[in-house]
């Protein structure tokens, strides 16, 4: 689950945090976290093991704002890369 650079291949990383949470889905880039039928117990599960597996905070508005499995790792892509450009 690394990109040949070593970083997380977060895609990957988030996925398997939706398959976690939703255990009878089948997930994909275009899971949807409210289609999932997430809900704040689901939103605090996944920010916590997102931060576990990153080792860094996520918002939770994060989640809110990119609820679709492959807009939210590219966010967090554009968010550690631009904390890593300071």
């Amino acid at each position: 689950m690394s990109r040949s650079d070593g970083i997380p291949d977060l895609e990957a990383v988030v996925a398997a945090v939706f398959a976690a949470v939703f255990p009878d889905a089948d997930i994909t880039r275009e899971s949807d976290f409210f289609d999932l039928g997430g809900d704040s117990g689901a939103a605090l599960e996944i920010v916590l093991h997102l931060e576990e597996r990153l080792g860094r905070p996520v918002h939770p508005a994060a989640l809110l704002h990119h609820p679709v499995v492959g807009d939210l790792a590219s966010f967090l892509m554009a968010e550690a890369d631009s904390t890593s450009s300071k």
